[in-house]
Parts: structure tokens; sequence; C-alpha cells
């Protein structure tokens, strides 16, 4: 191999090497140059704008995981100088082994403070469709039909804590009740790199029950039946839908709100 061809070679390999690492640039909208402030302010900007809570345009949802990966790189030093240095292989080759990416919409909710754009949300539970015959007498008089939807609550004696009792709750010893752990990990000598990963001993929770309750079994809910009243108005339409809204949002004893449908 001559040398010419050597250079040229390496050349190519580092120019490859460049535009793989501008990848995560250029999904955040910034130059190689960026600082902390730049990374954040982008983020924050472009995490609202592709959220799948506000922009229901197909693709949106993959742009977000896309930007919030972007961040997670770009944000944590180590992992930049790794992958400025050797591009997405080399970080991937850095990650082997390491917990997986971080959630995007629990780093959203870090990052803001709450579940979505507008602060604390809660997302709504899935669609219950029932189907409900109606004899032709009640559609030519109109009438009102009573009928009953299995759902599930939170468990009224433990208030969807699942535990016995308060007094068996307890702060998980090996993350402090912080549901998270700080991993430190050597990339190359003298380099180090620092991420956070979900509490294995608790489940991320923070708390750890040592007597499940015996009313729910530790589930935090139980099932129910629901009684609804169907007003069927006279000519009522073949197909015709009637919606039931709302839901039904209670706190947990550790502060987590549960949404039942």
């Amino acid at each position: 191999m001559t040398p010419s061809f050597l250079f040229l070679f390496l050349t190519l390999l580092c120019l490859g090497l460049l535009v793989n690492a501008a990848d995560y640039y250029k999904v955040l909208d910034l130059s190689r140059s960026a600082d902390e402030k730049d990374i954040r302010a982008a983020y924050k900007r472009l995490s609202r704008k592709y959220h799948p809570d506000k922009n229901k345009e197909e693709g949106a949802e993959d742009k977000f995981v896309e930007i919030a990966r972007a961040y997670e790189v770009l944000s944590d030093s180590a992992k930049r100088q790794v992958y400025d240095r050797h591009g997405e292989e080399g970080l991937k080759a850095h990650e082997n082994g390491q917990s997986p990416h971080a959630n995007p919409f629990d780093m959203f909710q870090s990052f803001f403070g709450g579940g979505g754009p507008r602060g604390q949300q809660v997302r709504k539970g899935p669609t219950s469709i029932s189907d409900i015959e109606v004899s032709l007498a009640d559609i030519y008089t109109g009438a009102n039909i009573d009928f009953m939807i299995k759902k599930r609550i939170l468990c009224d004696h433990c208030r969807g804590s699942g535990a016995a009792s308060t007094d068996d709750i307890h702060t998980c010893t090996s993350c402090g009740g912080a549901g998270v752990k700080i991993v430190r990990q050597q990339i190359f000598p003298g380099m180090f790199s620092q991420s956070q990963v979900s509490c294995t001993e608790c489940g991320g929770r923070g708390k750890i029950v040592k007597k499940v309750c015996p009313h729910c079994k530790g589930a935090k809910v139980l099932d129910h039946t629901q009684h609804y009243t169907l007003e069927v108005p006279k000519g009522m339409p073949e197909g015709h839908e009637v919606v039931f809204e709302g839901r039904r949002v209670m706190r947990t004893p550790t502060g987590k709100q549960e949404t039942l449908s």
C-alpha cells in the first residue's frame, strides 16, 4: 500500500467519522461548538415541538425519541467526547453492556418537572367500547338501559401503595429513596463516564414494601364492576355512539398518580 493511498484512506475514514458524529448535532440544530446551555435550550425547544401529546403529525414520536437520544449523548461530557472522536460506532462500543438508553418520556418529565408540555399531566387510560343491543320498541319510545362494565380501581384498603400498612413501606437503602443510582465506568485510561440508572432493588420506586396488602395482594388495584345507565332517545339511529366522558385519577401514598379507566 503506497503512502499516498494510505493517506487518502485515512482521510476518507476520518471524514466518515466526522459526518457520523455530526448527526446528533444536526438533530438538535446545533454546531459542533455548542456549549451545555445551547444543548439544553435546543432540547427544550425541540422536545416541546415534537412531543406526541402536542404534535400529532406522522413521525413526530420518532423525531421526539431521536431528539431525546441526541440530548442524552451531547449533554453527557464523556459520551460526547467519545462520540466526537469515534462516531456512533465508537459510542455503541462504549455503551455495550451498559443500561438501556433513557426513556425519552421520563427524560422529558425530569427536564420539565411534569408529564407533558403543560406541566404535571396524567395520560388517559385506554378507551373501553361496549356494544349494547336495543329493542325496536325502546328505540321507538325511548328508554333507559342499565349495563355494567368491569374496570380496575385503586385498592381502597392500601390506597394504591400495595402495602399492608404504612409501616410496611420502607425507604430503599440501596438508592436512599431516590429510585436511581449513579454508575461510573471507565471508558479509557483517565476518562470516565457517569450515567444514571434505575435502582434494581426497588425497581426505581425508591420504596420497598415489606408486607403486601392482603386485599389486592400487592397489585395496588382491584377489579370492580361499574354501573352505568344508557339513555336511549326516541328515534336513535342504528350504530349511534354514546360517550361516557371522564376518568378517575387518584394519588397514591407514594405520591404517584394512578389513572384508571
